[in-house]
């Protein structure tokens, strides 16, 4: 009889752009579902996104801190292989208390929460998707977050998957409050990703 592998087991954590705000069905057609219908068999994705979640840990002034939420310990308790990370717009949300240095500093503590799993994951950063609801947020966002979250891909040698440009260019992909996305808007974050992640995968599977 034949050996089927176990699936790659993917956990994709962050906000409310990850857990499918404004979708009509977060879990089937936010990005995180989505992205599993274009994996298929041999996958299986953990949608970890905590709406409203920021980085930065409570001590720090994160209101409501991804670090304390039941989405966060179900994607670690998932034993992930690969694991993405899409935090920032509610650091940004909250830039009274949160600074690029409190932000930087508490994503890299959680990417090396991640990496020090037993299943050693991958993990893959990826940007913050643009704010269209003229807040303030989209000036934080690209003067800070985005490029603290490139450059530490640079650092610690990670892929950083860029939605920031890309989601600018494309406000029709939003839904009407700007910020979050239609089911096809979606799509097109989980095709993108998708894409992005094939020569992660690719290796990934060659591991196992």
């Amino acid at each position: 009889m034949e050996n089927r592998r176990e699936p790659i087991r993917i956990t994709c954590a962050g906000a409310s752009i990850v857990q499918g705000c404004g979708a009509t069905d977060e879990r089937l057609y936010g990005w995180p579902g989505q992205l599993a219908g274009l994996l298929g068999e041999g996958y299986a994705v953990c949608n970890a996104g905590a709406g409203g979640a920021p980085a930065a840990k409570p001590e720090h002034g994160g209101e409501g801190s991804y670090w304390e939420r039941e989405e966060y310990k179900q994607g670690m308790d998932f034993a992930p292989q690969i694991v993405t990370i899409l935090l920032g717009g509610n650091d940004a949300n909250q830039r009274q208390r949160i600074t690029p240095e409190i932000f930087a500093a508490d994503y890299a503590a959680l990417i090396r929460s991640f990496q020090e799993l037993p299943s050693r994951p991958q993990v893959v950063l990826i940007e913050q998707t643009a704010c269209h609801n003229g807040d303030g947020r989209q000036e934080w966002v690209d003067r800070y977050a985005n490029p603290i979250v490139r450059r530490l891909g640079a650092e610690m040698g990670l892929p950083v998957i860029l939605l920031g440009q890309v989601t600018w260019e494309h406000p029709e992909w939003h839904s009407e409050d700007g910020l979050h996305f239609t089911d096809a808007g979606y799509g097109q974050l989980a095709r993108i990703i998708y894409e992005a992640l094939l020569p992660v995968l690719a290796r990934r599977t060659e591991e196992e």
